[in-house]
C-alpha cells in the first residue's frame, strides 16, 4: 500500500467520524474569525481566547513588548505596527518641534526594538509610524532574515553597493518597501537575488533614480514583478525597461520640457492593469508651467483601473482607454475644469470624482452614455492649499445613465431637486447619500428600488408622506434633523434607522 493511499485512508475514517469532523469544523470556524486581529492593548492580546489562531496581527499600542506577547504556534504570518501617536516604548522615537521663528529641536529617546520576542514563522513585518517616528532599528541592516516581506524599511546609506549587501543578507524576498529619503541610482544586480521571488517593490516618495532615465537591465529582469511604485520618478519611460509581467503600477506625471509628441520617450507595459499618476514631489519652482497632456494612445489598452491624481494634467478626447472599468480623477483639470463624454470610456463601472475648484463642471451628456456605470462619487478632500474640493451645479434629467446603481453627491452639493426633477435617479438606483443637502424632498423623486438613502450632514426638512419609496431599508437623517417625523411618513420597510432618538410623531 502506498503511502499516498495509506494516507487518504486515514484521512477519510477521521472525517467519516460525526464527533471528530463537528471538531474538525469548529476549528475552521474559529480560524477563520480570527486570522486578522487588532488590538489596541498587550492586555487584549495576552488575554484573548483565540490568540494561537491569529495569522495576520495589528498592534496599536504603546507598552512594552515581552517574549510570549506575540502568539508562538505557528500560524502567525504578518505583524503591523500602525499606531501614529502610541509607538511601542521599546521603539526608538524622534520627536520634532517647529517653533514661529522658524527655529527648530528634535528630542530623542533611545530604546530598540527587540526582534527575538517575533516568532520565525512571521514572513511580513510592516511599519505605520508617520516619518519622524522611525526608529533606526527598522532600517534594513538590522531586520532578521526571515521575514520574506519588508515594509517601510529604512536605509541610511545613501550607497547602492551597501544596500545591495544588505539585500543578500535576506535568502528570499517577495516584497520591499522602502521609506522616502531614499535616491541612489539603480544598478543591474540591485535586487538580482529576487528576480524570480520578487512580486512587489515600493522605491520611497523620494526616489527619481538619481534623475537618470531607467535604463535596459535596471529592473526588467525581475520577472515575476507585479506591483511596482516609483510615484516621485518624472523623466524618460523607454520601452521594455519595466519588469515584463507587471500589472500595477505607481509613477509620476512625466515632467519633461519637451512635449510627449515621440512615444518612445514614454512607454508603459501592456500588462499594465492598474495605473496611478501622481503629483510630482520635485520643488515647485521645477514644476512650475508643466501640464501633462493625456492624449489616445499614450496609455496602454488593457488598464482597467486608472488614478489620476496629478494636478496639472489635461485629459484629451479618447485618451482613457475604453478598457477601464474604475476611475479617480483627483483634484486635476484646474486649468480646463470641465470634464465631458470625449474624456469618459464607455467601459466605466465606476468613477470618482475629486474636484479642486468651484468653477469645476461635470457636463449634462458627460455621464449619460455610460451604459455600464454603476457607481458615481464626489469625494471631498483638502488639496495643499487647505481649499476644500467642490461640487455644487445644477443637473437635469438625464444626467445619470440608466445603470447607475449608487450616487455619492459629496459635501458640498445643494442644488435644490423640485419636481421638475421627477425622472433624474433611474430605478436602478440602490444607494443614494447627500453629504450636504437640506431641500425638501417632492413625491416622486426618489426611485421605488432604493435601499439605502444618507444625509451626512444639514438635512433637516419635514418627510412628506410618500416622499421616501416602499423598497428603503436604511435611512440615516444625520444628527442636524431636528424635525418631526409625521404618522406613516417612513415606510414600514426601513429596517436601519439613524439616529435612533427621533421625535417619530408630531
Amino acid at each position: 500500500m502506498s503511502d499516498d493511499s495509506h494516507i487518504e485512508k486515514l484521512f477519510f475514517k477521521v472525517f467519516r467520524n460525526c464527533f471528530l469532523r463537528k471538531i474538525i469544523f469548529s476549528h475552521v470556524s474559529i480560524f477563520q474569525k480570527n486570522r486578522e486581529i487588532r488590538f489596541e492593548s498587550l492586555k487584549e492580546l495576552r488575554d484573548f481566547k483565540f490568540r494561537d489562531y491569529i495569522e495576520s496581527l495589528r498592534l496599536n499600542c504603546n507598552e512594552i513588548l515581552k517574549k510570549g506577547d506575540i502568539p508562538e504556534s505557528g500560524f502567525l504570518k504578518k505583524i503591523i505596527f500602525s499606531s501614529l501617536l502610541n509607538v511601542p516604548k521599546n521603539f526608538q522615537t524622534q520627536h520634532y518641534y517647529l517653533y514661529d521663528d522658524g527655529s527648530s529641536t528634535r528630542t530623542i529617546s533611545k530604546t530598540t526594538i527587540d526582534y527575538s520576542i517575533i516568532p520565525q514563522s512571521v514572513q511580513h513585518m510592516e511599519i505605520r509610524f508617520p516619518i519622524s517616528l522611525y526608529p533606526d532599528d527598522i532600517n534594513i541592516s538590522k531586520i532578521p532574515t526571515f521575514f520574506n516581506s519588508i515594509v517601510n524599511i529604512g536605509i541610511t546609506e545613501r550607497d547602492v553597493n551597501a544596500l545591495y549587501g544588505h539585500l543578500l543578507r535576506f535568502p528570499s524576498l517577495i516584497k520591499i518597501s522602502i521609506r522616502c529619503g531614499y535616491n541612489i541610482q539603480l544598478t543591474p544586480q540591485l535586487f538580482q537575488k529576487f528576480s524570480t521571488t520578487l512580486t512587489s517593490l515600493d522605491l520611497g516618495r523620494e526616489w527619481q533614480n538619481n534623475d537618470t532615465p531607467i535604463q535596459l537591465g535596471d529592473l526588467d529582469y525581475l520577472v515575476n514583478l507585479k506591483t511596482l511604485k516609483i510615484s516621485s520618478y518624472g523623466r524618460e519611460l523607454f520601452e521594455n525597461v519595466l519588469p515584463p509581467k507587471l500589472e500595477k503600477l505607481t509613477i509620476c506625471e512625466y515632467l519633461s520640457d519637451v512635449e510627449i509628441c515621440n512615444k518612445t520617450m514614454w512607454v508603459l507595459p501592456k500588462t499594465i492593469k492598474n495605473l496611478t499618476i501622481t503629483d510630482s514631489r520635485f520643488p515647485p519652482l521645477l514644476t512650475f508651467g508643466r501640464n501633462m497632456k493625456l492624449y489616445k494612445g499614450l496609455l496602454p489598452n488593457g488598464i482597467t483601473h486608472l488614478q489620476l491624481l496629478a494636478k496639472k494634467m489635461t485629459i484629451l478626447p479618447f485618451a482613457i482607454p475604453d478598457t477601464v472599468e474604475y476611475l479617480l480623477i483627483d483634484k486635476i483639470l484646474t486649468h480646463y475644469p470641465i470634464l465631458s463624454n470625449y474624456q469618459l470610456p464607455k467601459s466605466l463601472k465606476k468613477l470618482d470624482i475629486v474636484p479642486s475648484t468651484s468653477k469645476f463642471i461635470i457636463e449634462q451628456n458627460a455621464l449619460s452614455d455610460l451604459n455600464q456605470l454603476l457607481s458615481f462619487s464626489v469625494l471631498s478632500f483638502y488639496d495643499t492649499d487647505f481649499v476644500p474640493s467642490c461640487w455644487n451645479h445644477k443637473i437635469d434629467i438625464g444626467f445619470f445613465p440608466q445603470s447607475i446603481t449608487s450616487i455619492d453627491f459629496g459635501q458640498h452639493f445643494n442644488q435644490p431637486l423640485t419636481k421638475d426633477h421627477i425622472g433624474l435617479f433611474p430605478n436602478s438606483l440602490k444607494e443614494l447619500t447627500f453629504g450636504f443637502y437640506n431641500h425638501p424632498i417632492p413625491i416622486g423623486l426618489l426611485p421605488n428600488q432604493l435601499k439605502t438613502l444618507n444625509f451626512i450632514n444639514g438635512f433637516n426638512q419635514i418627510i412628506e408622506i410618500g416622499s421616501l419609496p416602499s423598497s428603503l431599508t436604511f435611512l440615516n437623517l444625520s444628527l442636524s434633523y431636528k424635525k418631526s417625523i409625521l404618522p406613516n411618513a417612513l415606510p414600514s420597510s426601513i429596517i436601519h434607522l439613524k439616529p435612533k432618538n427621533l421625535n417619530k410623531y408630531k
